[in-house]
């Protein structure tokens, strides 16, 4: 998304036309398709939006499994359908600036086909000359089945046979001795490829009309004395009615309250029923067969249809503003049968609990309007038969206070006036802003605006290099006694190749994040980006009174193709330990060889619920000394997936190895709830120092470390002792003997304190010149003189030789 000042907004409205202007050439349609079968989901609009998401139900999917055309407006979804949890409906929204708009659902059902249901054999008897129907009770299908029908094992196929479209059945007019037999069925399922054979059998005796005696007509299978049907708008449909009788009876057709219902040119009497085309609303209603061959009683049957219409949507919302606190509504007349279910989406998504908003079936009435209620607003009316949405824009006009608060920051291109992704005109003209600034209204039960109400923005953001397509983005607030901070938004506009960054290129603008960064980030990742070009960053956060600052725009950020050489000389870090501290909070402790490798500017924290597929929450430490972090914000009794890495302002590392980690169990809460659902708020971080009850935990949790590190020292030194005793004793039988080896021994005059984990062991005592220590886990200990003889079998391994 991104910001606009007053002019570029009208711009963008004018851009939109009517209502809003914007609609989908290609919306996504729905689609049925069996396990492990491609699905593609094509979207794609009459402007170029600024990106294009696809959601699943209420959750977005992840980018990689979409596939986006960048010389026109069409996005596709593909999806490998590998299980049942991924049906259902998807859209794509479509975000141009900070609104956004959403297409119809596309339902994605499974194809299958389940057995046929167990119906008992069946036998007509009836004279030469009659109608027969036959129907075959269909399985359970998705899409429906074609059903083939069998005499005596032959496949009946037209035009020898008529197949009714409406109920799938097998009609046999004046029927003839030749047509008695056996009567079966099968039903192919034409995208899974199943046929499956019906154990439903219709045994049809056909008699000569002398054999028998005259009747009045009847129906050779029960049917109830009133038979619903529903069709929808525009179809064409057969109303059957078939009877035998001897003679074979004559059909006459009436409908109930309408004399001249047939006297349209749509409305056609064929063998079995009745034919009407291209059906309106007006074809409701009741209509009546008679069957009839001069012996009593005379045979009716009642069929009612019901005509479904799809959804239509009659008025759009008119495009509207509104002033901030001000009142206003907007309307959807539409039409359909059954009556329409009617959602409302504000920048494409649903409305949440909002005091401020009231919906009913067609309209939606806003009440003392804020700036987050700015944007595209959509009316999706939906029934058996689809879905329609009208669509208008809502300009919020924010109101001016002037306050005595001078923002000595750049506002490059306008302010952020939108709080949770809402965007509203400003009221400035484009440019620096260095003197007054436009303030939300204070409600008068809320404190008042003061002019020490100071706004501290963030400071200017430092970026890493993360891969072709992303960069990691850092900034700090300073620590203030202002406004508290509500969230953060990242912004980005590709810049000029110049040194001055002054030159934009053609149609570059700030784009900004679609997420709301919790206040206690200070790190964020930053994707979808183009390699080999120039980017500038800058936060703008927003606080407590719905206003916001800008941080300085960052240098000049130049994302480059390829791995970095500096990522060559970097090497992650080693993740050893998590300990959970408290229901909410993680201890993890690493080890990094800062002083044998490339200097680092500090490490990147990621860490998730280990049941969820989304993405990292990310933390930073700065700084390459720590060597330990509390995360903290998470959930209690939940299992956390955690990796680290290493990165200088040119590059980052590979992770480390992932540990994973569990909460405590809250104490406090009477049920254990399961924090890992996929629908909780994503957590967030805070570098801070442990506190209170995490201090007393850490405090013991050191202590015993310290203790078993204690212990294990003093049976080290104990047996470095007795193997030098033991050395000493057979110096002192040999003293007199030559010794073979005497050029080999060497001894150490001198060593370096070793680094190890961030801790420096400086208590190395020097004697007659020389120091007499044992190396343990990093760490030299005193003891007494060792000389180190080159056995083969005494060799140190590489690995303590580089210690060494």
């Amino acid at each position: 998304m991104a910001l606009l000042t007053e002019a570029r907004f009208a711009k963008l409205l004018w851009s939109l036309k009517a209502y809003v202007g914007l609609w989908f050439v290609k919306s996504p349609e729905p689609f049925i398709a069996p396990l492990k079968d491609d699905v593609n989901f094509d979207c794609s609009l009459n402007l170029k939006a600024d990106f294009i998401r696809w959601r699943h139900g209420r959750k977005y999917i992840q980018e990689n499994r979409t596939m986006s055309s960048r010389s026109s407006n069409t996005n596709q979804l593909v999806i490998k359908l590998e299980n049942e949890s991924q049906l259902g409906d998807y859209q794509c929204v479509a975000s141009f600036g900070a609104s956004a708009i959403a297409s119809v659902p596309a339902k994605l059902s499974l194809a299958e086909m389940k057995v046929f249901p167990h119906q008992p054999e069946k036998r007509y008897q009836v004279t030469v000359g009659n109608m027969v129907l036959i129907s075959c009770p269909p399985p359970v299908s998705n899409p429906a089945a074609v059903i083939d029908y069998y005499h005596d094992d032959k496949k009946l196929s037209p035009p020898n046979v008529r197949i009714l479209s409406t109920s799938n059945s097998l009609l046999l007019t004046n029927v003839t001795v030749q047509d008695s037999g056996v009567y079966t069925c099968s039903a192919t399922n034409y995208i899974t490829g199943q046929t499956l054979l019906s154990p439903f059998r219709v045994i049809l005796t056909v008699l000569h009309n002398h054999s028998v005696l005259p009747s009045s007509p009847s129906f050779l299978s029960h049917l109830s004395d009133k038979l619903i049907i529903f069709f929808f708008l525009g179809s064409n449909i057969v109303i059957e009615c078939i009877a035998v009788g001897e003679p074979p009876p004559r059909v006459s057709w009436y409908k109930v309250n309408d004399p001249q219902w047939f006297s349209n040119n749509r409305t056609e009497l064929i063998p079995g029923g009745l034919h009407l085309k291209n059906i309106v609303p007006e074809d409701t209603g009741e209509y009546v067969c008679e069957m009839n061959n001069n012996i009593s009683p005379t045979l009716t049957h009642k069929v009612l249809l019901h005509v479904q219409e799809a959804p239509v949507i009659l008025k759009e919302p008119n495009k509207t503003q509104v002033e901030e606190q001000g009142d206003t509504e907007l309307s959807c007349e539409i039409s359909g049968n059954p009556i329409p279910t009617v959602t409302w989406t504000l920048n494409g998504e649903q409305l949440q609990n909002d005091t401020h908003v009231t919906t009913t079936s067609s309209k939606i009435s806003i009440r003392k309007a804020q700036k987050k209620h700015a944007g595209i607003y959509q009316c999706f009316a939906t029934n058996v038969l689809g879905t329609v949405y009208g669509s208008a824009m809502l300009e919020v006009i924010a109101k001016q206070i002037t306050a005595n608060i001078n923002d000595p920051f750049e506002q490059d291109e306008g302010y952020l006036e939108n709080n949770k992704n809402r965007s509203a005109s400003n009221n400035h003209s484009h440019g620096h802003n260095h003197g007054k600034k436009d303030h939300q209204h204070k409600n008068k039960s809320k404190r008042k605006h003061k002019e020490n109400e100071v706004m501290v923005p963030p400071t200017r953001p430092n970026v890493t290099r993360l891969s072709d397509r992303s960069v990691m983005v850092r900034w700090h607030v300073p620590p203030n006694n202002g406004l508290p901070i509500s969230f953060f938004k990242i912004q980005y506009r590709e810049v000029g190749n110049n040194e001055t960054g002054k030159n934009k290129v053609s149609g570059s603008r700030w784009m900004t994040n679609n997420e709301d960064i919790p206040s206690h980030i200070r790190s964020y990742e930053v994707d979808k980006l183009e390699t080999n070009r120039f980017y500038k960053f800058r936060i703008a956060a927003v606080y407590s009174n719905n206003d916001n600052k800008l941080s300085p725009n960052s240098n000049k950020f130049f994302l480059h193709q390829g791995m970095p050489t500096e990522r060559s000389h970097l090497t992650p870090p080693t993740l050893f330990n998590a300990e959970a501290l408290s229901p909410t909070t993680i201890l993890i402790e690493w080890e990094y060889f800062s002083r044998m490798l490339t200097p680092v500017d500090g490490f990147y924290i990621y860490y998730r619920a280990t049941n969820n597929a989304g993405d990292y929450i990310k933390a930073t430490v700065e700084g390459d000394k720590t060597r330990s972090f509390i995360i903290t914000h998470l959930m209690p009794d939940t299992w956390y997936d955690i990796k680290i890495q290493s990165f200088t302002i040119g590059a980052a590392s590979d992770f480390s190895t992932i540990i994973t980690r569990k909460t405590l169990v809250d104490p406090t809460s009477t049920t254990t709830e399961v924090a890992s659902r996929n629908d909780l708020k994503t957590p967030t971080v805070n570098v801070l120092p442990v506190t209170s009850s995490s201090t007393v935990q850490m405090l013991i949790v050191f202590g015993l470390i310290l203790g078993t590190l204690v212990i294990i020292f003093m049976v080290f030194v104990l047996i470095c002792y007795l193997r030098q005793r033991s050395n000493n004793n057979r110096s002192n039988e040999d003293e007199n003997t030559p010794d073979k080896n005497s050029d080999n021994i060497v001894t150490i005059h001198q060593v370096e304190p070793v680094t190890m984990n961030g801790y420096t062991n400086h208590n190395n005592k020097v004697l007659n010149g020389n120091i007499k220590s044992c190396t343990w886990n990093g760490y030299i200990t005193p003891h007494t003189h060792i000389n180190i003889t080159s056995n083969p079998l005494a060799t140190e391994s590489k690995h303590e030789k580089l210690r060494r």
